[in-house]
């Protein structure tokens, strides 16, 4: 069988990228591969991360967050993976949502959560912020995706 050669571009479903992995694997077609987030499924899968070995992928969580740093500190668990970041940052978002609110009704958090701005995330890279505004329903500002890879069961910043 003679070698193939190229690029792979994985951007399937999550659970789909393990099965992706096995069938590269079987082909022994070693080439680079870019992916989405499904590959953020490794930290909670550590069986499918040497599947992804070397694998490039988007993820949520950067090394150089000194936001991050400060959750590792006193949750090193949440700091870990974009899902406890994420759920760190926007339990913030809604307790100074809820803390800047006049009264307790549906408007009045609504009104809180709108007064919520610039406060630092865990997630994405250094400078990324979390907050609301009147038009604006997105709660990440800035370069809040990050280019990783998996090397030794581990993910690390690219």
């Amino acid at each position: 069988m003679r070698p193939i050669s190229g690029v792979l571009s994985h951007s399937g479903l999550p659970n789909s990228e393990a099965r992706v992995a096995l069938a590269r694997s079987s082909l022994e077609w070693d080439v680079p591969v870019l992916a989405n987030s499904a590959l953020m499924f490794g930290y909670a899968r550590p069986d499918w991360r040497d599947g992804y070995l070397g694998w490039e992928y988007i993820d949520t969580i950067a090394d150089d967050n000194r936001s991050r740093a400060r959750l590792a500190e006193l949750f090193p668990h949440a700091a870990g993976g974009p899902i406890g970041c994420a759920a760190y940052d926007i339990g913030r978002l809604l307790g100074e949502g809820i803390a800047a609110a006049e009264h307790l009704t549906r408007a009045g958090v609504a009104d809180g959560l709108r007064r919520v701005k610039q406060l630092p995330a865990s997630s994405g890279h250094e400078g990324t912020l979390i907050g609301f505004g009147v038009w604006d329903h997105a709660a990440l500002k800035g370069h809040y995706l990050v280019l990783r890879t998996w090397r030794d069961g581990r993910s690390m910043q690219v």
